[in-house]
Parts: C-alpha cells; sequence; structure tokens
C-alpha cells in the first residue's frame, strides 16, 4: 500500500472515530439530562407526600404552561410504566420505580463513558500515525 494510500486511511479512520466520538458523547447528554429529570421528579413525589390533602398545588401542563389544582391523595402516584402504560403505584413504589430508572441510567452513563474513553484513546493513535504518515509528505512538499 502506498504512503498516500496510508494517508486516505488513516484520514477517514479519524473522521469516523471523531463522529463516533461526537455520537457517544451526544448520547452521554441525553442520559445526563433524563438522569436530572428523573433526580427533579423525585424529589417532587417525595415532597407531594408530605403535602397535606386539598392542598393547592400547581401542575405542570406541559410547554411550559400550569394549571392549578388540589391534591387528592397524597399517596398514590400515577406513573408510565412503558410504551405510554400509565399505572396508580403509591409513594413508595413510585420511588422503587424511579429509583431502579437512576440506577440503569447510572449503568449506562458509566459505560458510554468507557466507550468514549476508548474512542479517544484509539482517535489519539490514529491522530499520531495520521502525522507520522503525513510528515514525510510535509517535508517532501516543503522542498519543492
Amino acid at each position: 500500500m502506498s504512503t498516500e494510500e496510508q494517508i486516505r486511511q488513516a484520514y477517514v479512520e479519524v473522521k469516523v472515530l471523531e463522529s463516533y466520538a461526537e455520537e457517544i458523547r451526544a448520547r452521554l447528554q441525553v442520559v445526563l439530562s433524563t438522569a436530572t429529570e428523573l433526580q427533579t421528579t423525585k424529589t417532587a413525589v417525595e415532597e407531594l407526600s408530605k403535602t397535606a390533602v386539598d392542598t393547592p398545588i400547581l401542575i405542570n401542563l406541559g410547554g411550559g404552561v400550569y394549571g392549578m389544582a388540589k391534591l387528592a391523595d397524597s399517596n398514590k402516584i400515577l406513573i408510565d410504566v412503558g410504551t405510554g402504560v400509565v399505572v396508580e403505584k403509591t409513594v413508595e413504589s413510585s420511588l422503587e420505580i424511579i429509583n431502579k430508572r437512576l440506577e440503569d441510567l447510572e449503568k449506562v452513563r458509566a459505560s458510554l463513558e468507557s466507550q468514549l474513553s476508548n474512542v479517544l484513546m484509539r482517535l489519539d493513535k490514529s491522530r499520531g500515525r495520521l502525522s507520522e504518515l503525513s510528515m514525510p509528505v510535509k517535508e517532501t512538499s516543503s522542498k519543492k
């Protein structure tokens, strides 16, 4: 394989690894955002369970719109258990579900960070190889 072909191959490898690293970073950001949202939800559920029945509360209707309501039962929560299925759960079982989701997200976060670390190490090696391969070409070009 000629030096030029090796340079092209190394360049393509660098670009693929850079793209993969960005994809992992994006996934990691989604996981972190979801974990933050779940932690906020967990805190809200814990506080709601301490709130007296008939207490006026604000409910998020989505899109930055809120409605006023009165708390009917502070011991029951409606929770999405997957694919849009919503079931009534106690506060304790809701918190268990939320904690399990947080644990799962932590495992995914750790896995993504490990993958990112491996890709970044490979990327550094590939960039070094590309630099080494390009050095003689640069020297030849500068002598002309």
